[in-house]
């Protein structure tokens, strides 16, 4: 089996108080035409953001106590479990 491949995701921002969503595009797998799928989560996600791993999007509203930066990670998995 192969490993899924990130496609580029874009640095976003935000501004406080204000909605945020951003939908990522989907990661690549050879495996997909013989059946896999992939799953998604992230690691690093602040309390104020959900991640929708079936449509791939971020959401939530940040308040001031969440001004600065925070580097967020999206892993897929296939069925076989490789990352």
């Amino acid at each position: 089996m192969d490993a899924p491949v990130a496609p580029t995701l874009i640095n976003q921002s935000v501004n406080q108080d204000v909605s945020f969503n951003y939908t990522f595009a989907a990661f690549t797998d050879v495996d997909i035409s013989y059946g896999d799928a992939l799953s998604y989560t992230a690691t690093n996600v602040p309390s104020w953001v959900t991640l929708n791993s079936g449509t791939r999007t971020f959401s939530g509203l940040p308040t001031n106590a969440n001004v600065g930066m925070i580097t967020i990670t999206v892993i897929a998995t296939d069925l076989s479990g490789v990352t």
